[in-house]
């Protein structure tokens, strides 16, 4: 947060993305996680196969006082509470902060922060962050 502060005070607008997560496990295309290992890795060949093995034909269901659901089939996700899931997940999302500099060219995608705009001592709401990045080219 002290980068923030530091270029807000510095007549820098300042614009905070915050990605909720807490859901983005189950979110995860299988096809899209296998190209990115194959391409991406250089995962190929049994492991891959392993993996593919791995993330298909899973089912979920919901027990309520004892009654259990109809079964559904879990065609995007990656096993939660195993050691491997967080893994495909980071692998899976890697792609994130090249989209974001590919499409906001004039700022810098960290983890942390996205990027800084330098506006004029003070702006109007015409120069305000919306405005700034969809000028990016």
């Amino acid at each position: 947060m002290n980068d923030i502060v530091l270029k807000m005070h510095s007549q820098h607008v300042t614009i905070l993305v915050i990605l909720d997560l807490s859901a983005a496990f189950g979110t995860v295309n299988h096809k899209i996680l296998l190209e990115r290992l194959q391409h991406d890795i250089g995962i190929s060949g049994v492991p891959l196969q392993w993996i593919n093995s791995y993330l298909s034909n899973r089912i979920q269901g919901i027990a309520v006082q004892g009654t259990l659901s109809r079964l559904f089939d879990l065609d995007y996700g990656v096993p939660q509470g195993s050691c491997l899931g967080p893994l495909l997940y980071v692998i899976y999302d890697s792609k994130l902060f090249n989209i974001i500099e590919r499409h906001l060219p004039a700022c810098t995608a960290t983890p942390k922060i996205l990027g800084f705009v330098k506006a004029g001592p003070r702006p109007t709401a015409r120069d305000g962050p919306a405005t700034q990045c969809a000028q990016c080219p």
